[in-house]
């Protein structure tokens, strides 16, 4: 992961700035801040993280290799989505409630598994705060500028 989207982890979860270093095999002495990780990272060839939370949580900690632009996994669960208007950020929008229409579909079956596909697309949803139709994927650049704010 970058830099950025380890500093917008830290900060929406209130967790201090501590963090393990792997690099090129070798684990840092003592917990560093997220500056001085990168800064130790740079003099390696491979290098991995984790905050140091994680480490403590489990047996085997899920290192994250540090830089990379598009992880494989959301290791730090970034919200699914993000409403423009207020920033609330939540997993999944309130949908709307089927129409008649839809429900008539159904007769003719087709009809009625489209209307519902379509209904239940989170393009659909509003967010269930304040009710706003302007919804952004958490994991896109404007969601993680919304929750960095």
């Amino acid at each position: 992961m970058t830099k950025n989207e380890l500093r917008v982890w830290c900060i929406r979860t209130h967790s201090p700035d501590q963090w393990w270093v792997e690099i090129d095999g070798e684990v840092s002495g003592k917990p560093v801040s997220l500056d001085d990780a990168f800064r130790l990272a740079d003099e390696g060839e491979e290098s991995f993280i984790i905050h140091a939370s994680h480490a403590e949580e489990s047996d085997k900690p899920n290192w994250i290799k540090m830089g990379e632009e598009a992880p494989v996994e959301d290791s730090f669960g970034l919200p699914k989505w993000v409403c423009k208007k207020c920033t609330f950020s939540f997993e999944d929008p309130s949908l709307p409630k089927a129409s008649m229409v839809e429900i008539v579909g159904y007769v003719l079956l087709v009809p009625g598994v489209l209307l519902t596909r379509k209904r239940k697309s989170p393009k659909n949803g509003s967010c269930p705060h304040c009710g706003a139709k302007q919804l952004l994927p958490g994991k896109s650049k404007a969601g993680k500028a919304l929750l960095s704010r």
